[in-house]
């Protein structure tokens, strides 16, 4: 059975194991190959992060469109790595690092899927009290989001790829060798949500000094 292992780095690459085997022999694979913690290894498929006792035999995919199975493998970090699995985890995020809670919030209201977190944030009222109390954004997201935590929780179970997206730019910015602050990071999450992909925000952000104005002019003019 031939399988392509999609790394969340951006890295691919190809294997070929029995349909018989379990997600176990994906990452003993993935560790000889890689020398990467077996322990730290995460498969994702369908956005569902898979048990190791899992059967490849299982998983279903259309022959017809696809020439193999595709898996997406996450190697976690523990410098980058987030874990949201209670409502105190999510009030301690908010509580530590601000601009993480609410960037996991923006990615949940990005979500093709209809959800309450997305209602809430993308209503009209919401919107505009976000265009007039941009400088709190943190307070305001956090006061609109609190009461449905146990939502919060459901989706990123659902789509784990929403910590995952956010733990790679973490990632990205300390592979670097940058030292983000906190007003860095939500000045990058500005840039974000004016479309620029993160890793050129990134670039362009150090490249202009630190400065919001210029880099926003930099990205324009560039594009």
């Amino acid at each position: 059975m031939l399988i392509k292992l999609i790394f969340t780095t951006g890295e691919s690459t190809f294997i070929s194991v029995s349909q018989d085997e379990t997600i176990s022999r994906i990452k003993e694979i993935i560790k000889a190959q890689y020398k990467y913690d077996e322990n730290k290894i995460e498969i994702i498929y369908k956005s569902e992060i898979l048990q190791d006792t899992v059967e490849l035999n299982t998983l279903k995919f259309n022959r017809m469109a696809e020439s193999c199975l595709s898996l997406t493998v996450k190697i976690c970090k523990n410098n980058t790595e987030i874990k949201i699995t209670t409502d105190d985890d999510l009030i301690k995020l908010y509580q530590n690092k601000p601009e993480l809670y609410v960037r996991i919030i923006q990615k949940i209201t990005q979500l093709p899927e209809s959800n309450i977190i997305k209602d809430i944030m993308t209503s009209p009222e919401t919107l505009e009290e976000l265009m007039n109390m941009s400088e709190h954004i943190f307070e305001l997201t956090y006061e609109k989001t609190n009461e449905h935590f146990s939502e919060i929780l459901a989706i990123i179970k659902k789509y784990p790829m929403v910590i995952s997206d956010i733990e790679d730019m973490l990632l990205f910015g300390q592979e670097k060798g940058y030292e983000l602050s906190d007003s860095d990071r939500e000045k990058l999450d500005r840039l974000v949500d004016l479309g620029f992909p993160y890793d050129e925000a990134l670039e362009a952000y150090i490249t202009c000094g630190r400065n919001l104005n210029e880099t926003a002019n930099y990205l324009y003019n560039s594009m």
